[in-house]
Parts: C-alpha cells; sequence; structure tokens
C-alpha cells in the first residue's frame, strides 16, 4: 500500500504543475486505468484525484 503522504506529495506535484487543470488530468488518469482493467493503479489514481480534490477545496 502507498501511504498517504505519497499521495498527498502526488496530488499536490499534480496542483503545482497544472493548477486547477490538476483536476482533470487526475480525473483522466483514473478513467484510463478503468478502461485499461488496471485495478491497482487505479485504486491509486482514485486515491490521487480524493486528495488533488481536497486540496482545491481547501484554496
Amino acid at each position: 500500500m502507498i501511504a498517504d503522504d505519497a499521495i498527498n506529495a502526488a496530488a499536490r506535484e499534480l496542483i503545482d504543475r497544472y493548477g486547477p487543470e490538476a483536476l482533470k488530468m487526475a480525473e483522466e488518469r483514473t478513467v484510463r486505468h478503468e478502461q485499461a482493467g488496471d485495478w491497482p493503479a487505479h485504486s491509486i489514481a482514485l486515491r490521487v484525484l480524493t486528495e488533488v480534490e481536497r486540496l482545491l477545496a481547501s484554496r
């Protein structure tokens, strides 16, 4: 299992790199993994997406 700190760091990196568009990027990654049937990566992507949403909402 990937630590929450690593998920938070990944979400922050997306936001730093893409700003508000990070939400769209995280959503697209989640969908790509789902469509590919890559469930371990999908699970991680969902965690990152949730953290991006939380961080952007707290701004």
